[in-house]
């Protein structure tokens, strides 16, 4: 490794502030979400790397497979967070384990980041979107963990919601889904919501089969709480639906209780 120094130019530090925000990104993703080429960004992350500011994970199993290699903080660049941002303590504490997570966390993360990307495009002008590490400081307020993304709309609305809170379920077993539809049964009993109306919950699914199944669940476990349908709202999509999307018009979100009748944000 090369001896390092610690002065960063902005494009570098933006990048390290993205894995913060996203814990994992990849090559691919930052080209997209910056509008640049991937050799661009090949390059950038190539100076990080071999300054000691990030750690990339790649396995030979991945060429099988078409994954890209995924890159996030490590020690240094950890400590070089804690030097010179204002974070969260218990967030950046999470990155000392980024060598050791399993390879399905990291697909999940880049998921999350690639949904981002999309919903950003979508909803440039509609939205504020906030990922799970910068809510962390609200953590009181919202479910444990914290939503995948945050969703508030920049221009509030008497006759739409304003607050959606966003959960991305891609490669994961159903009864994980299932456990948060309960957290947020439970969440929206305790009162602990206390910004005013409480967010719409959107649930994106890997699969139509699995969304229809969850669908279900919602509709069973609703009803079994005694929640009235207007009083929490629960709206699945599925990733493919989501990523394929290119038009803020695009209905592509489902009520459990009207799953045929498609709505948009």
């Amino acid at each position: 490794m090369k001896a390092h120094r610690t002065n960063l130019n902005e494009n570098q530090k933006q990048y390290l502030k993205l894995m913060y925000k996203f814990r994992f990104v990849s090559i691919p993703l930052l080209s997209m979400h910056k509008g640049i080429s991937q050799a661009a960004v090949k390059r950038s992350l190539k100076t990080l790397e071999d300054r000691g500011y990030v750690q990339r994970r790649f396995k030979p199993s991945y060429f099988k497979q078409n994954k890209p290699a995924s890159f996030s903080l490590n020690k240094q660049s950890i400590k070089y967070f804690k030097d010179n941002f204002t974070v969260n303590d218990s967030v950046l504490h999470t990155m000392y384990k980024n060598a050791s997570v399993a390879d399905s966390f990291v697909q999940q993360s880049l998921d999350i980041y690639h949904i981002y990307i999309n919903l950003k495009k979508l909803y440039r002008e509609t939205f504020n979107i906030f990922t799970r590490a910068e809510t962390a400081e609200f953590e009181e307020t919202f479910t444990s963990p914290q939503p995948n993304l945050y969703l508030n709309r920049k221009d509030p609305s008497e006759e739409l919601p304003n607050d959606y809170m966003l959960d991305i379920f891609t490669n994961v077993q159903l009864f994980v889904i299932k456990k948060r539809v309960d957290a947020y049964i439970q969440h929206y009993e305790s009162g602990d919501w206390d910004e005013g109306a409480y967010p719409e919950i959107l649930l994106v699914c890997d699969d139509s089969r699995i969304e229809q199944t969850i669908q279900e669940y919602i509709e069973n476990s609703k009803d079994n709480a005694f929640i009235e349908d207007d009083d929490l709202i629960f709206l699945t999509t599925t990733a493919k639906a989501l990523l394929d999307s290119k038009s803020i018009n695009t209905n592509i979100w489902s009520d459990p209780y009207n799953p045929e009748n498609l709505i948009n944000l």
